[in-house]
């Protein structure tokens, strides 16, 4: 019953386009797991939050609209939604759990806002056909494997202010070409760059001392060619 202020379950025969109904706040985990003929979703502006594994493996989810008062979105709450190839987060976003949309491997751009100032583990991870990603300058903490296997994308840049890039966050990103760093960070953990077969320059926003105090793992960058770093004093070659 789509009527009352959590919707709980949907049956998982369910097909074609669902629209849900008025004065719902909440769907709850797993509400449409498993909807196999699900094609696309509307949510009415009463929802402000999704939960865990909501429309996980929703295997011909195509499209879903997401209110503007939208705050949060639960751990693996589109995971294995292979169809979907665009969804677009209202500003009022604050957070998306771990796992969210990895799978999704249709997927082809995403813009987080504002108000989501963590990136949280493989967010992305294995979504091949995604090509651009847009950080707003108040991401902060981007986890481990965030972008994890993301084979199409060509290029990112991580804001000023994150401190850290850790266990495979780009690994497997055989289309990277570039990647934008801050002087901000002081390490690059196992394997950031593991794959990245492609990957011809970084640009970091430091000085070729700050890049050269920084902590990199020495897996780092394991499997990827030579790599020009263009610094903002001149430019080193990483092996």
């Amino acid at each position: 019953d789509a009527s009352e202020a959590e919707l709980i379950k949907v049956q998982e025969d369910i097909y074609g386009a669902c629209v849900v109904k008025e004065d719902v706040r909440l769907i709850g985990n797993r509400a449409f797991a498993d909807c196999y003929y699900l094609t696309s979703v509307t949510l009415p502006p009463s929802v402000k939050n999704i939960g865990k594994e909501t429309f996980s493996k929703c295997s011909h989810l195509r499209s879903i609209i997401l209110p503007e008062q939208l705050k949060t979105i639960g751990n693996n709450a589109f995971t294995g939604c292979a169809q979907l190839q665009s969804i677009v987060l209202p500003e009022s976003l604050q957070s998306v759990g771990s796992n969210a949309f990895e799978g999704c491997t249709m997927l082809q751009s995403v813009v987080i806002p504002a108000g989501v100032t963590t990136v949280n583990r493989s967010l992305f991870a294995g979504c091949q056909s995604l090509q651009f990603v847009q950080l707003h300058d108040r991401v902060t903490i981007v986890g481990e494997m965030a972008f994890d296997r993301c084979a199409s994308l060509l290029q990112v840049v991580v804001p000023t202010g994150v401190t850290n890039i850790g266990y495979r966050t780009f690994a497997g990103c055989t289309a990277l070409t570039t990647i934008t760093l801050p002087n901000t960070l002081s390490s690059l953990g196992q394997y950031v760059l593991d794959g990245c077969q492609n990957l011809q320059r970084i640009v970091y926003l430091g000085t070729t001392s700050e890049w050269k105090k920084m902590y990199k793992d020495v897996s780092w960058n394991r499997n990827a060619p030579r790599i020009e770093v263009q610094c903002t004093d001149g430019n080193l070659v990483v092996e």
